[in-house]
């Protein structure tokens, strides 16, 4: 009697993925090198590095519509009841979608809003403010910034946007290079062969292969001889990545791929809970990846799909189309006749999947792209409101969603890196919304997302953070510290207004660019102004505000503005004048549930390695004691 090969063991399917991804982690590590190429080569292929813009995107400020660019100043005194008139080129120029903001204009009027008397002169009936329906320089992507991590999948959007950030040459991981051997003495190549099967299950593996961007060869046919299918086998370990045996995987007397696979190298799975499909063996041989297909044509495809189509998606973070029902967290507006495609992020907390919706914009690739994908609001609707569902088109599985982390709060250049590191080591995307450290604490009230970051002062006590949280959040949750920097005012290289101190804006009736209401710098402006004996109407642009210390440079170093206050490092990245002011501290926020989620941990372990963040600290940042918890309550 012929001996048969019994199972080794019944896997979970959901144990027998996680046994594979240990082998294809330790596969990747090993044997997956880089490759350096043209960015318009690399469509479909998978970062094998972070890549940061050489560029701002857009370059330049530019218009957002058709009208007429204008000195904001000039326009505050319109009104319906008295209107102003305004000269062509002394007062305004005419300026098209996109065209650059000249010299000493710093808004845009939309065409639609103007009043045409002649050929040199129009009328206009409402003020503007500094920077309206302008897209400031760099409002995509400021250069410096990362604008993919390592582990990205590059779509053709992600090339186009590659390109424009002045990005030629990237780094990419290379092919995966894999052979499916079919075997059987009831199987045959030869299509005149009556009285045996033509195989034909190499056409599916084949087409799948090349779909998910891999290589692959495919060996003739082999009869059921044990050391002839353990010869091929292992000639073909020199030459592949990985080795997929068609049939031999059930436990007929035939069926020799288990045995040989525990001869030569480490069995791992031999059958799953699934069905079809039952019959699927994995493992390794030196590393390298091991799987024996069923012979049966569907139960190849299924095992095919999951665990070889687990290996792209693992190794080079391979899409493939889903949708996910999701909550709004926010309100959305749209118009009545519109059909309006909103990009969204989705979070996963407290046992719901929620929809964070984006800026949306027909220029705004950048948000599409690192969106987790995108809803539909019907033309019938004239927005969302706040909790509807929502069902959200994506490119992701629920289960990468879970991972998905929120940050809300003030912004650093530090916390992007922090999520460059996420992803790169955890496959943990880490989306950022700049709300000021105010609108983080907020977010985190409403439970709308898991991290913030705070700089907040207390006048009373002299510290940071600390009391705004006894006050706002109950006293509960932890701090984590990232850094202490050092804040300041910005002015032009030079600094022609000769500003030295906070009186001195006022004074010298410098244009200030300010921070939008909540943000840590902004409260902290307030306190100086107080302390000075300063009224907010004394500072000229106290109101015209931006949302990011880099987004505050650019405006002065733009000449939208004289000063600002900011960070040192934005003075030392966009080579501008800075006279300190103070030191704060910066610090990480998390709910006390929180402590208990693994990726609490992987962000302290990530925070705490050596040279974190010093590919793009210039100056003016003290990170001895990042990563400590300096409060818990």
């Amino acid at each position: 009697m012929m001996k048969r090969t019994k199972y080794l063991k019944i896997t979970d399917i959901e144990k027998a993925l996680d046994l594979w991804y240990e082998k294809i982690d330790i596969f990747a590590d090993k044997y997956i090198s880089s490759e350096n190429i043209r960015v318009k080569d690399a469509y479909f292929k998978t970062l094998s590095k972070p890549v940061y813009s050489k560029r701002n995107i857009p370059p330049f400020s530019t218009s957002a519509f058709d009208g007429i660019a204008v000195r904001a100043q000039s326009t505050y005194s319109a009104r319906e009841v008295s209107p102003i008139i305004l000269e062509l080129e002394r007062d305004f120029l005419y300026i098209n979608t996109g065209d650059k903001l000249l010299g000493q204009f710093n808004a845009v009027i939309m065409i639609e809003n103007v009043e045409e008397i002649d050929n040199n002169h129009v009328r206009i009936r409402k003020g503007i403010s500094i920077g309206d329906n302008v897209r400031t320089i760099g409002e995509d992507i400021h250069k410096g910034d990362v604008v993919f991590y390592n582990g990205e999948y590059l779509t053709p959007e992600h090339i186009s946007l590659l390109i424009a950030a002045g990005i030629r040459n990237i780094d990419v991981k290379r092919k995966l290079k894999l052979v499916f051997i079919p075997t059987g003495d009831e199987i045959t190549n030869d299509i005149n062969e009556k009285s045996k099967i033509l195989e034909s299950n190499s056409s599916i593996v084949e087409g799948y292969i090349l779909k998910w961007g891999g290589e692959i060869d495919i060996h003739d046919c082999i009869k059921d001889n044990e050391n002839n299918i353990k010869r091929v086998i292992e000639k073909s370990l020199e030459k592949y990545d990985a080795i997929i045996v068609g049939a031999g995987s059930s436990h007929g007397s035939k069926d020799y791929t288990s045995s040989i696979l525990n001869d030569i190298g480490e069995l791992i799975v031999h059958g799953t809970n699934i069905r079809p499909g039952k019959p699927v063996i994995l493992g390794s041989v030196k590393e390298k990846l091991f799987i024996g297909l069923p012979g049966y044509p569907y139960a190849c495809d299924i095992n095919l799909k999951i665990f070889i189509g687990e290996i792209f998606k693992r190794i080079y973070n391979y899409r493939e189309n889903n949708i996910i029902y999701a909550r709004l967290i926010n309100k959305v507006s749209s118009k009545i006749g519109e059909k309006h495609y909103y990009n969204t992020n989705i979070i996963y907390n407290k046992g719901e999947f929620l929809a964070y919706p984006v800026k949306t914009g027909s220029s705004n690739l950048y948000n599409g792209i690192n969106s987790t994908g995108y809803f539909i609001i019907d033309t019938r609707d004239e927005g969302m409101e706040e909790g509807e569902e929502v069902i959200v088109f994506t490119d992701k599985t629920s289960y990468e969603i879970k991972k998905n982390l929120l940050f809300v709060g003030s912004n650093d250049p530090l916390i992007g890196e922090l999520g460059n590191k996420l992803f790169e080591k955890h496959r943990i995307k880490m989306f950022i919304s700049n709300k000021g450290s105010m609108g983080g604490i907020y977010a985190m009230q409403k439970s709308k997302c898991h991290i913030s970051g705070m700089h907040l002062f207390d006048p009373l006590s002299e510290t940071y953070n600390i009391s705004f949280i006894k006050k706002y959040l109950g006293g509960k949750g932890i701090l984590l510290h990232l850094a202490n920097r050092s804040q300041g005012i910005i002015v032009k290289k030079g600094n022609p207004l000769n500003i030295r101190s906070i009186k001195d804006i006022k004074m010298k009736k410098a244009r200030y660019i300010n921070r939008q209401n909540g943000a840590g710098t902004r409260l902290m402006f307030d306190y100086l102004l107080q302390e000075s004996d300063i009224k907010v109407s004394d500072i000229n642009g106290y109101d015209n505000v931006v949302s990011k210390h880099i987004d505050a440079g650019y405006m002065v170093k733009e000449g939208f503005a004289d000063a600002t206050i900011a960070i040192k490092l934005i003075a030392d990245m966009l080579d501008l004048d800075f006279i300190p002011i103070f030191i704060e501290n910066y610090d990480l926020y998390f709910s006390n549930n929180f402590k208990r989620d693994d990726r609490f941990y992987k962000i302290i372990d990530i925070l705490k390695e050596d040279g974190f963040g010093e590919n793009i600290i210039i100056g003016g940042y003290d990170t001895r004691s990042i990563g400590e918890i300096i409060y818990e309550g």
